[in-house]
């Protein structure tokens, strides 16, 4: 295997697992939408998974695989600990449905 090979696979596979993190990223965005769980985040200061599972009526120990995930994403702010926020930014871009 010469180096220009194994620079191009390289080069592939990288392309290959940010196409695989986006696609999982967009359904967690998708599942969030879907079970309500911007809007129910929407207005509190910092929510932790227990707090979603109690306004919600979810599962808690999936919501904090969530809300990690989405933390690590970006897409909403880990504040410490095990606790999160929904960025200001969210309220027009996830919560308006006139929003484009």
């Amino acid at each position: 295997m010469d180096k220009s090979y194994r620079k191009r696979k390289g080069e592939y596979v990288g392309r290959l697992m940010r196409y695989k993190s986006g696609e999982l990223v967009s359904l967690m965005i998708h599942i969030g939408d879907e079970l309500g769980l911007y809007d129910a985040m929407a207005g509190m200061e910092t929510v932790n998974a227990s707090e979603l599972a109690e306004r919600t009526g979810l599962n808690e120990r999936w919501l904090k695989e969530w809300l990690r995930g989405q933390g690590a994403a970006g897409i909403i702010e880990h504040i410490e600990d095990e606790n999160f926020q929904l960025p200001d930014v969210a309220n027009e871009t996830l919560l308006d449905p006139d929003s484009p």
